[in-house]
């Protein structure tokens, strides 16, 4: 994935712990079903700045680096 000068590229991955109801009919199984995909936007966008939602209580900076954050998931 390549982000030009001047131009935005959304990037988005998503991971589901697959667990069947009714058992396996389709051979699939249990597992992770992962899926990755990424896009430059092409309606022009203001990038000379970050904008904040609430610039009093602005939104920390993400990292790719690491995940780190479970607050959403769900108990098992």
């Amino acid at each position: 994935m390549i982000a030009f000068d001047d131009e935005a590229v959304m990037f988005v991955e998503i991971s589901y712990d697959y667990q069947p109801i009714i058992g396996t009919p389709y051979g699939f199984g249990s597992g992770e079903i992962r899926a990755v995909a990424s896009f430059t936007v092409r309606a022009d966008r203001d990038l000379t700045q970050i904008y904040q939602r609430d610039s009093g209580n602005p939104d920390p900076v993400a990292s790719c680096d690491s995940f780190a954050d479970m607050s959403y998931a769900v108990s098992r």
